[in-house]
């Protein structure tokens, strides 16, 4: 476990606890449930070399999530995160940033030494974490990769 700003992460692997995920991401996501990544999927990300990180108050209520699935590359293994979110009302506190430091360090005792991320340069705070908090390094970019999302934050614009 790793203390963070007034919170402890630590991996998800049980499925009481992936059950709170499905309600933050709803949370973080505005209530879009088709972006939502159920349970069941979670628990078999855990088991396959992926990694799913809960960032806790000490009352226990999840407040930040992290999802990583295994992936490869040119011959490298790697991460790559699907999901980085924290609850609305506990953004600005260190949480997103307390949560890539912890993957970094599982990352390093598991012998993965690269985690790729997917950034939407428009969205600051997400650029600002992974590129000036933690030195990551833009390798590309993909315009509309993923299309136009209807979810709030995107409102319907192509994804960049």
């Amino acid at each position: 476990m790793t203390e963070g700003p007034a919170v402890t992460i630590r991996p998800l692997t049980r499925l009481d606890d992936l059950a709170t995920c499905e309600r933050l991401q709803l949370e973080v996501l505005g209530g879009w449930e088709r972006l939502v990544i159920p349970p069941h999927v979670l628990v078999e990300i855990g088991a396959r070399g992926g990694l799913v990180l809960g960032a806790h108050e000490e009352s226990g209520e999840l407040h930040g999530l992290l999802v990583d699935l295994l992936s490869r590359e040119d011959g490298v293994d790697s991460h790559f995160t699907l999901f980085l979110g924290v609850h609305p009302e506990a953004r600005n506190r260190g949480i997103a940033t307390a949560l890539r430091c912890a993957e970094r360090r599982y990352a390093h005792r598991t012998g993965i030494s690269l985690i790729r991320w997917g950034i939407d340069p428009l969205r600051g705070v997400n650029a600002h974490i992974a590129l000036n908090k933690l030195g990551g390094i833009g390798v590309g970019y993909s315009r509309n990769r993923y299309g136009p999302l209807p979810d709030p934050a995107d409102g319907g614009l192509a994804t960049d």
